[in-house]
């Protein structure tokens, strides 16, 4: 028989874990995203946008500043844009949600379609879902 493991990674920064733990040279950390209710300081996990740093995390994008500034902090962790809970003290991360899949309505209220989709995929008579959102109307 063979193992199969699931990894984790990025084009800007290499493999990031395998079977949900981390790798030993990745270096990582959570910033919150308090738009969409995430904090380091959460409880029983904390949670928020991993920013991860590996000895193959490139410097930036060619010729390109401003998404340079924008994906990668001023000391060289990229952030993913994914939400991930930190387990077993800071050794796995478990995935939980997308930054950038969030819809802003026109109230200014910034809704996540995974936590949606996850609720109504908890249906035996739902395989398949999709969300679609429309900035001009509140709800």
């Amino acid at each position: 028989f063979a193992r199969i493991d699931e990894g984790y990674g990025a084009t800007e920064s290499g493999g990031i874990t395998i079977g949900g733990r981390l790798n030993a040279n990745a270096q990582v950390r959570l910033e919150d995203v308090p738009d969409m209710g995430y904090f380091s300081s959460d409880k029983p996990y904390p949670r928020g946008e991993l920013l991860v740093k590996t000895k193959q995390t490139i410097a930036g994008y060619f010729n390109n500043p401003a998404e340079t500034s924008k994906n990668f902090t001023e000391d060289g962790f990229y952030r993913t844009g994914d939400i991930v809970q930190m387990k077993e003290g800071g050794k796995k991360i478990e995935v939980i949600d997308r930054k950038s899949f969030v819809f802003k309505l026109s109230t200014s209220e910034m809704i996540s379609p995974s936590k949606i989709e996850n609720v109504l995929l908890q249906s035996k008579l739902c395989k398949q879902i999709m969300i679609h959102g429309n900035s001009s109307h509140s709800r």
